[in-house]
């Protein structure tokens, strides 16, 4: 709820000093894109938290298992948390965004970074999502991700050490290259289907592949994948 009032509220601000905020995941080639990172943990009933149990940061097996869930599923879900054309080039070598599905301890450069501290401090963050997500769709595909890792007894692989952009990963653990791919898989993806019905996801997957097409009807500069077009800036400048 805080993520979108702070979106509307800083659109509305820069618009009452003759300007415009934009939440583009990637709005110039030139600079960084903007991200919108999830910080995720989970309590138990009775409100202990259930990542970490011991002072040592020690990772739980439920952590574990959560992490296992993201990378085995984030990318059938990566219409959700990068739901636009422009999404996509965020997702580059180099500009401090992931581009595969891996993890590691304090490590900006894998998809998943493991943050240990205290049993209420340690937390996954989830580096995926783009400022142009929809926060409530990014959470539910995280958490649902999560909790089929702990349903199904996940494992994570190895985490890396240094830096993941040039390193062998599994297809499966590679981002999609486009908005297209991404709502192939997430409209053939069982999973989704097991969380979030078959109606929603034939219905989101549909305006997913709607958008990827007026893209490529509407931008002459779709084959170069860093470059931005007029088309996406004018389409998601001001509406994102």
């Amino acid at each position: 709820d805080k993520a979108v009032l702070f979106k509307t509220f800083m659109k509305v601000l820069a618009q009452r000093k003759n300007l415009m905020a934009t939440f583009m995941a990637k709005w110039s080639e030139k600079y960084p894109g903007q991200s919108g990172h999830i910080h995720c943990s989970l309590m138990d009933l009775e409100n202990n938290p259930v990542f970490s149990t011991k002072e040592t940061g020690e990772m739980s097996e439920v952590m574990v298992n959560f992490l296992g869930g993201l990378q085995k599923y984030s990318k059938e879900f990566m219409a959700l948390v990068a739901p636009t054309t422009n999404s996509y080039k965020r997702l580059c070598v180099g500009a401090w965004a992931p581009i595969n599905m891996t993890w590691g301890k304090e490590n900006r450069t894998t998809g998943f970074r493991v943050i240990e501290g205290s049993p209420h401090s340690q937390r996954i963050e989830n580096r995926l999502p783009g400022a142009d997500a929809n926060p409530y769709l990014a959470l539910a595909a995280t958490f649902g991700a999560g909790l089929l890792g702990i349903k199904e007894k996940l494992q994570p692989t190895e985490p890396i050490h240094g830096g993941a952009y040039f390193i062998k990963v599994e297809d499966h653990h590679k981002v999609p290259g486009s908005l297209l791919e991404a709502a192939q898989l997430f409209k053939k993806s069982e999973a989704a289907r097991s969380i979030w019905g078959d109606q929603f996801v034939d219905h989101f997957s549909a305006t997913r592949v709607w958008e990827h097409e007026q893209f490529l009807k509407n931008s002459r500069l779709f084959e170069n994948k860093q470059k931005i077009s007029n088309w996406e800036l004018k389409r998601y400048f001001e509406i994102i």
